[in-house]
């Protein structure tokens, strides 16, 4: 049976102006590790706001 990667895509935190109102967005450092914990194989790619990340059983 194939195994199909999770595709997850989230934004960064610290990475929007202070007066923007969307600044609360985005995961920290410390919450990309726990999303990513558990899983096999993981890759990531920063995209300047985004982090996309491939995640396998």
């Amino acid at each position: 049976m194939a195994r199909f990667p999770f595709w997850v895509v989230t934004e960064l935190a610290g990475r929007r102006e202070d007066s923007d109102p969307c600044e609360h967005l985005g995961i920290t450092s410390a919450e990309a590790e726990t999303l990513t914990a558990g899983w096999s194989v993981v890759r990531t790619a920063d995209l300047d706001m985004l982090r996309c990340s491939t995640l396998r059983p």
